[in-house]
């Protein structure tokens, strides 16, 4: 997931998807942060964080090695690109 705010959406589908390993892809402390506790609040094992731009994460990684990716906008931008 790019991109995973504080990361409800994450962990709420992690929690409910414990077959599936989830990437959170983050820049910003507070949602890392916000991400982190819920992680360990819930107990899941299937989460990892990358923290740093997702482009470089995404460059590095074999072709085909990961699923679906989930690009979170915030809605003033998403308002913003709208035509």
């Amino acid at each position: 997931m790019i991109g995973f705010g504080a990361g409800e959406h994450l962990a709420e589908q992690a929690e409910h998807h414990p077959e599936i390993g989830f990437i959170g892809c983050e820049v910003f402390e507070d949602g890392i942060v916000r991400l982190l506790g819920e992680v360990a609040r819930r107990g899941l094992g299937n989460v990892r964080l990358f923290t740093d731009d997702a482009r470089l994460l995404l460059a590095a990684l074999p072709p085909r090695s990961v699923g679906p990716c989930v690009h979170l906008v915030p809605p003033i931008l998403a308002e913003a690109a709208a035509p």
